[in-house]
Order: C-alpha cells, then structure tokens, then sequence
C-alpha cells in the first residue's frame, strides 16, 4: 500500500489560507484589546465661550478622565498656564468635561490657546487657538433674565459636571458647568451678539437653543426666553424642544405666588417690575433657585439668584439647624452657593440677604422640600420632543473630530485569497 508523501494541491491551499487567517484574526484582536486599554484623552468639541472684554472660557471634552489645563499667550505677554475652573483646592482633577476660564484679559486682543490633557499638548491641525476678546461696551445690558434648570444621567442622577452650552438668536455662546445637585444657570443681560460688538436686544421671545456634552453623552433642546425659568429637566442622550410650553403665570403672578419677601426697607419690589425710577439688571436682587414649594431630590441643593456685582449675598439654609455661608456676586450679576452640609428629608427654607443699588438690605425667603432618597420628581417636557438640525450651536473654534481606526483583516484575507489563487493557478499550469 503506498502512502501519499505530499498534501493535495488544493488541501494544502485551504490549510495555509486557515493559518493564515487564525495569525490575521489573533493579531487582530490583539491589537484591539491594546487599543480600548489605551485611555482617549484628545480632546475634541473644543469650544471657546463667555466671550467680554476681560475674560474668556475655553471647554472641551474628553473620552476618558483627563486633567485639563491650556497655555495662553500674547505678542507682549509671557506664556500662562491655567487650570479646570473645579480645580480650586490645589489638587488637579481628572474629567471628561473640561471648562478654564481666562480672566484679566485685555479688550480686542489676541490670544493663542494651547490645549494640555494629561500634560500632553494639543494644537488645532498643528497650530494654537486663536481668541480674540471683545470690545468694552459703553451701552447699558439688557433686562433678560437668567436660564437655568436641571441635567440628570440616563439613570435620574444629577449630571454633574456636564457643560451646558447656550445661544440665542444671532448671539455668542454661553457655557456653564451643572454644579453637584444637576442644575445649572447662565445669566443672560450681558449676552453679546455674535460679531461681540454689542449687547443683544432683548425681544419678548427669543429662541435659545442648548446644547449639554458630559464625555461621549449630548443632549439638545430648544426653547425661549419665556421658558428658560427654569428649563423643564433634561435627561443626557435626548433631544427636547419646549418651545410649545405654554408660560403659565406671568411674571406678576410670579411675584405673588412664588416668592416671600422679607422688605427691610422700604423697597415696594425684587425682581424688576414698574417702579417710580426702573432699576437696571445689575440692580436686582433675586433668589431664583430653588423655586417657592419647589421638591427637590438632592440633599445638596444649588442656591442661585441674581444680584449687584461685587455685592456680598449671605446665605441662610435650613429650618431645625439653620447654617450659612456669604457668596459674592460675579461680574454677570448672578451668583450661586452649595452647601457644604447636608439637608435632611422634609420641609426646608433659604433666606439669602444682600443689598440694593442704594445701599439699602432686603431679605428673600423661600421654603421647600427635600424629597426622600429614590425620589424624582422631573419638569414638564414636550410629547414626542425633537430637534431641527439647526438648533445645534457652532463656534468658529470646533475642533476636528477625530478618525476612527478600521480593521485591516477583511483587506489582508482578501490578500490572501488572491496569492492563493494565483499560486493554485500557476501549479496547475505546471502540471
């Protein structure tokens, strides 16, 4: 019996293809195992907001936990190295969001911006950021009133830490970050136009449009100015558009039914309306979050309001062990506080006390409740929310995406098969 000392042509084409392609598909996963290990730390959706005279803030976000920092830099200046606006305590912390607010510049000046994650340096397409501030504004700001609300994760937690992007019609883009309790405010009566060479011009309804990014998580919404106090809540990974939200109370029943003063002096009214002289915006005092008999689902809520620049606002939280702290008001006119301390479940209150243009104090007292752990009490939303593809907001300063890797096994299997082919071929011929 004679036993064969050779494979079959065509038997030995198919193991050699098989071993081939075992190598291929090993070292395929391989390298993606390698691959998803690395963290994505580049930084994308870079986007420079809150644009003055005086100051700017850069953002962007991150697929990973990054630090964040930038280097800025003039023609006059040496370089600045500035850190994430959460980065207060000197410690430096890792995020997927990343907000650096530059302070102190110079108005119409130029600046570059070079982006640090995880101390490695980043360029846009090989160059720095280029900013450039705004003109000072001699014109008085307008009487908006801020937007603000609440951002929860896809399981109903607040989404701390999220950036919150804001535009209105033909206007630059606002940023802020949500604080630890999910919610978020944006003071609107220094808002410029697009070109930043003035104020917008309030309207009785603006469309604003807002954009939320938490690492690779975005939602959108669309809204106005008659419904952005506050913004219904919004969820990451949806898309709203309240703009058919009916505005239930105008803002003299507001007044009457939300709000509890306390009139140390004897000013007939907070929050703006018709008086003997109108005050400006940098001349109201108010306590906008939380709302009177709001229910809140955090223990940490976020106190906001709004104020006189530079003006001092004491803080005080709580019914059974009242405890407080003094916030001072920014240079946008709003102001916010977190406790440090924990509330307990039930009815709460909040008195803050600052003073007017005049010198003269008022107090505001509002009273709420603290609902119990596993309790979520969400705002109204649209039936069937969406959004038009104009409602996303653009920057001059978006950063290119960036690509995404494909598989080289599909091409090297085609490869393969073809030299076999070609090899089974020439055999043959051969023969």
């Amino acid at each position: 019996m004679n036993i064969p000392t050779k494979f079959p042509t065509i038997f030995g084409l198919i193991l050699l293809i098989a071993f081939i392609g075992s190598i291929i598909f090993g070292f395929e996963r391989i390298s993606r195992i390698t691959t998803n290990a690395a963290p994505t730390v580049a930084p994308t959706n870079v986007i420079v907001t809150n644009i003055t005279d005086t100051s700017f803030t850069v953002t962007w976000t991150t697929h990973d936990d990054a630090s964040g920092a930038i280097t800025i830099v003039t023609e006059h200046e040496k370089n600045q190295v500035l850190y994430d606006e959460r980065d207060t305590q000197g410690s430096i912390g890792k995020y997927v969001t990343h907000s650096i607010v530059v302070r102190n510049a110079k108005p119409s000046s130029r600046y570059q911006v070079t982006i640090l994650s995880n101390g490695k340096t980043y360029l846009n397409q090989g160059s720095p950021w280029v900013v450039q501030t705004g003109t000072q504004l001699t014109s008085l700001p307008n009487n908006l009133e801020p937007a603000f609300g609440t951002v929860l994760s896809d399981n109903d937690e607040p989404a701390t830490g999220a950036i919150v992007y804001l535009s209105l019609e033909g206007s630059q883009i606002l940023s802020s970050l949500v604080s630890s309790s999910g919610s978020w405010i944006i003071a609107l009566n220094t808002i410029r136009k697009e070109t930043l060479e003035s104020f917008i011009e309030p309207e009785q309804r603006l469309t604003e449009v807002i954009t939320i990014r938490s690492g690779t998580n975005e939602s959108y919404a669309t809204t106005d100015t008659l419904n952005d106090a506050p913004v219904p809540a919004i969820r990451l990974g949806k898309s709203y558009d309240f703009r058919k939200i009916q505005v239930k109370n105008t803002k003299s029943q507001e007044k009457q039914s939300n709000t509890s003063f306390v009139d140390l002096a004897t000013i007939p009214n907070v929050l703006g309306s018709q008086t003997i002289e109108k005050p400006t915006p940098q001349q109201i005092f108010s306590l906008i979050s939380p709302a009177q008999d709001a229910s809140l689902s955090t223990f940490v809520p976020n106190i906001s309001g709004t104020g006189i620049p530079g003006k001092r606002v004491a803080v005080t939280l709580g019914i059974k062990k009242p405890f407080g702290a003094s916030v001072v008001v920014g240079s946008d006119g709003s102001w916010r506080y977190t406790p440090s301390e924990k509330l307990t479940s039930g009815k709460q209150s909040v008195t803050v006390t600052s003073v007017d243009a005049n010198g003269k104090p008022k107090a505001i007292t509002h009273t709420f409740e603290v609902l119990k752990s596993g309790t979520q009490v969400l705002g109204e939303a649209t039936p069937s929310a969406t959004l038009t593809p104009e409602a996303t907001p653009t920057d001059t300063l978006s950063g290119q995406p960036l690509p995404t890797s494909g598989s080289i096994l599909p091409t090297l299997l085609l490869l393969v098969l073809g030299v076999s082919l070609i090899s089974s071929g020439a055999i043959i011929f051969v023969k």
